[in-house]
């Protein structure tokens, strides 16, 4: 019967090694992932914060003067909002308009992209911290199954060794 206790180490062994390494190497890789992609969100939201501050100083060089005020934010739909503007004053000034239409593409485009980078990374995190949740459980499954199988295995022993003796 002590073969059994043994028993109990081996066959949760094996199951630790089974599932539990597969889920750590899980958790792991999906960690690499989300910290990959926050990396890459921070370079995006500089790219778009630049667009969008040259897109602002192209604004304010060319339209001051006029009767729209362009104010202190980057926001593509406020820039927006003042190149409308400005279109509705300035019907012979299509360079300036055309020049800033297209830095504001730019700026839109960029806040997009971070944008959607942003949702694909807090998507990651969410999946790493599940994985790394659902290996917590295994751990505490298997070591629950262990203490059980060895309580219940040392219980027999004990009860098979007083009888023989």
């Amino acid at each position: 019967h002590i073969g059994y206790i043994k028993e109990c180490q081996q066959r949760e062994l094996d199951n630790y090694t089974e599932v539990i390494d597969q889920g750590m190497k899980q958790a792991r890789e999906v960690e690499v992932k989300h910290r990959t992609c926050r990396g890459v969100q921070q370079v995006l939201k500089g790219d778009s914060e630049e667009a969008c501050r040259q897109t602002h100083q192209w604004l304010s060089k060319g339209s001051s003067g006029l009767g729209c005020a362009l104010g202190d934010s980057t926001t593509p739909s406020d820039l927006k909002a003042h190149i409308d503007c400005v279109a509705g004053d300035l019907d012979e000034a299509h360079l300036f308009l055309d020049e800033a239409r297209s830095l504001h593409g730019r700026c839109e485009n960029r806040s997009a992209t971070f944008s959607a980078r942003i949702q694909e990374c807090n998507g990651l995190e969410d999946e790493h911290r599940h994985a790394h949740c659902s290996v917590e459980a295994q751990i505490r499954t298997q070591c629950n199954n262990y203490g059980s199988c060895r309580v219940r295995e040392t219980s027999r022993y004990t009860d098979v060794k007083a009888q023989v003796e």
